[in-house]
């Protein structure tokens, strides 16, 4: 048993228990150390449990500081085991804050042996279900059954499947953190040092496993937190615009203090965040649904939208591509040599696009390219933003439609491939004699890069959303019973991709359900209220089944959400917040 007593501003007076009743007083040692730590950025807590264990070995060193703000306590005890800690806040207690050890500890053993805290447990857990089931209506949720039918049977969502999503929810809500620390910024994209910024802090709800929050990421976790908690998505929001610099731009990842900083870099990833790189405006599409649902006061987007606006803008000045009104992400990365020096050539990875390894041009100069999705991802930042000043009665909509509307007709002139029949970047073929802007050719590929326009609502024209559609109905190229596949292996053209399942493997043929979501969200919102396609809404139930049992499946066999799926295998990170975005695929919100 063992007790640790102390003050917090807006706390009190608590007291920390912890005790076991299974365990025998001579088989058990706790240690305790409490000390006064100053902390900065550079002092993480790992620096401060090394001092702890006297810089080596795994026992603590007995220490007492009167006024400490630090206190670890180490407990070795025989397995199996079993322990109970009890915070206890004398405010809302009877026991006085004058009292001994063994009162408090009596206290929270009453309050264990009385059942209260399973009481507790249980009518939190019941109030957790009830407003899942309020949101999100689960049960009454209509689908079709795949395989073995753990998500869907009889044309319902299981209770296993019921299960599962309140697992997804709760990993996102497990995931928001706060940090704080101080971040790097590099003078280009290709800087490996940078310049240290800061200290600030960011409230995030995706990325914090890997040490690095990404505003990526944390768009499709704000579409779901939207739902459960509008005021922590628009926490969530104003944290990460809190972090908007002189020139508009928003870092796209904030690694912030030193144990952030170490789990990055032993991932052998770099620290440096420039101003060159932009990064998928998923944000906006998580503001658009909270318009929609009247989650946005208009004071709240009176605050917002100028923020908005000039970080958009630093994206269209920044990541121009060859043809005018054209867009590609900058930043490509350079072929290393042997021992690490840059060789002059450049990769097709695209990292700032969040698919860094979908094959883009061949060529070295990426200055003639062209990418569809960041033309697409801008049209459809400036239809939100339409709708933004819509709402806050701004009057600026008209000019923000005639730009999205402009982009629409940019995007088939420069984007759609006639041979291919399909949207496709361009950019220098490897081996190019041309000179100028007509080095510029389609990278002939088939996957999510080249569905951006139909996510967005962009294709325009039956025939060509017909066409459009093809490869999803395809098991040759993006249809798969785990859901749309993130690249196909036949081209339009049948025949092989050499570049499918080759480089870091990544985006190059596995399953994604964030883009599996953004593709049922376009599918829904503009193409499957047309009774001219009767495909749209096959395609719809066909991913939506899919994507549902497959990650059930996987999930019951190994407790994790993938970062992606190949068939019925996870790949990549567990714990990947965006695959939350199953709960809201079975709830059909979009």
């Amino acid at each position: 048993r063992a007790v640790m007593k102390g003050w917090m501003p807006g706390v009190g007076d608590f007291a920390f228990s912890l005790f076991s009743n299974k365990a025998s007083p001579h088989s058990t040692k706790v240690s305790f150390y409490s000390a006064q730590e100053r902390y900065g950025d550079r002092d993480d807590g790992e620096a401060v449990l090394r001092r702890a264990l006297g810089g080596g070995g795994g026992t603590l060193a007995e220490h007492h500081e009167e006024g400490a703000n630090v206190a670890i306590i180490q407990i070795s005890l025989p397995l199996p085991l079993e322990v109970d800690f009890v915070f206890s806040s004398f405010k809302d207690s009877e026991i006085p804050a004058t009292a001994d050890a063994n009162r408090i500890i009596q206290a929270a053993a009453d309050f264990h042996a009385d059942d209260a805290l399973e009481k507790v447990i249980n009518e939190r857990r019941d109030a957790f279900s009830a407003k899942f089931d309020g949101i999100f209506g689960l049960k009454d949720a209509k689908c079709e059954r795949r395989n073995k039918g753990n998500a869907c049977w009889d044309g319902r969502i299981t209770e296993v499947g019921q299960r599962v999503a309140k697992a997804a929810l709760s990993e996102v809500l497990g995931q928001m953190s706060f940090t704080y620390g101080s971040w790097y910024k590099g003078k280009d994209p290709y800087d490996d040092k940078g310049v240290e910024v800061g200290p600030t802090g960011l409230f995030a709800s995706a990325g914090h496993r890997t040490g690095a929050p990404s505003l990526f990421e944390e768009g499709f976790s704000l579409m779901l937190l939207r739902l459960w908690d509008p005021s922590i998505a628009r926490e969530l929001l104003l944290s990460w615009l809190s972090k908007i610099q002189p020139d508009g731009w928003i870092p796209p990842t904030l690694s912030l203090g030193t144990s952030s900083h170490k789990r990055v870099t032993h991932r052998h990833e770099k620290l440096p965040q420039s101003n060159h790189l932009a990064t998928p405006p998923t944000i906006l599409l998580a503001l658009e649904s909270m318009l929609e649902q009247g989650a946005a006061s208009q004071s709240f987007l009176r605050c917002v939208t100028p923020h908005l606006v000039s970080w958009l803008n630093h994206i269209r000045r920044g990541q121009k591509g060859s043809v005018k009104h054209s867009y590609a992400w900058q930043g490509r990365e350079r072929v290393r040599c042997k021992g690490g020096a840059h060789s002059g050539k450049m990769t097709v990875t695209t990292n700032s696009s969040g698919l860094k390894d979908y094959p883009r041009s061949r060529g070295s100069d990426f200055s003639v390219d062209s990418h569809v999705d960041l033309m697409s991802w801008v049209a459809a930042s400036l239809r939100v933003l339409a709708k933004l000043d819509h709402s806050a009665r701004e009057g600026g909509e008209e000019a923000w439609v005639r730009g999205e509307e402009a982009l629409a007709r940019q995007i088939d002139s420069v984007h759609w491939n006639n041979d291919s029949m399909a949207y496709q970047d361009r950019g220098e073929a490897e081996k190019s004699s041309k000179k100028g802007a007509e080095r510029a050719e389609f990278a002939d590929h088939i996957g999510y890069v080249g569905l951006m326009p139909l996510m967005m609502g962009l294709v325009k024209g039956r025939e060509r959303v017909r066409t459009v559609l093809k490869p999803l109905q395809n098991a040759r190229q993006l249809e798969s019973p785990a859901g749309a596949k993130s690249m196909a292996h036949l081209n339009n053209k049948q025949t092989h991709d050499w570049e499918y399942g080759q480089a870091d493997n990544e985006w190059r043929g596995k399953v994604y359900v964030p883009f599996n979501y953004l593709i049922m969200r376009g599918l829904n919102k503009w193409y499957m209220s047309d009774p001219e396609l009767p495909q749209a809404k096959a395609i719809y139930d066909d991913i939506r089944a899919s994507v549902m049992e497959n990650v059930v499946e996987v999930y019951l066999g190994s407790g994790f959400f993938w970062e992606s799926y190949t068939g019925a295998v996870g790949n990549g990170a567990r714990h990947k917040t965006w695959t939350a975005l199953l709960l809201l695929i079975m709830a059909e919100r979009y």
